[in-house]
């Protein structure tokens, strides 16, 4: 996964505990994709001001990503998921192809249908 992603998703997640300066720096570089000169004349601020709080700011999100690890969860919650989804898939196409009741069938596909719940609260797979 991209680096840039990666810095998207620690804003997401913990952006509220970042400054406003911050903030907004790291939303218009990694969100709008702006220049640090773009930036600067959007904040009013020098242009060696928006890069010093862009790195104060990654800086801040991987502290509390590696003391926190939330998009570490994340990223194994999305892999169990899809690893049940697999497996789910797997085993109603085992099942097709023996002779079974209609009711294991509609618990396969029920359970694909809220993993598909799960995956679009937590992110896409």
């Amino acid at each position: 996964m991209s680096k840039n992603l990666d810095m998207a998703y620690l804003i997401d997640i913990y952006g509220s505990m970042l400054t406003d300066k911050q903030k907004d720096a790291l939303e218009l570089y990694y969100f709008e994709d702006l220049s640090l000169s773009e930036i600067a004349e959007n904040m009013q601020i020098s242009r060696q001001g928006v890069r010093d709080s862009i790195k104060r700011g990654e800086e801040t999100l991987l502290n509390l990503e590696e003391i926190l690890g939330h998009l570490k969860k994340m990223r194994k919650y999305d892999e169990i998921i899809s690893n049940i989804k697999e497996q789910n898939a797997l085993m109603l196409s085992e099942l097709k192809k023996i002779s079974y009741t209609r009711g294991v069938q509609s618990r396969c596909e029920a359970l694909i249908s809220y993993l598909d719940e799960c995956t679009d609260l937590f992110g896409e797979n």
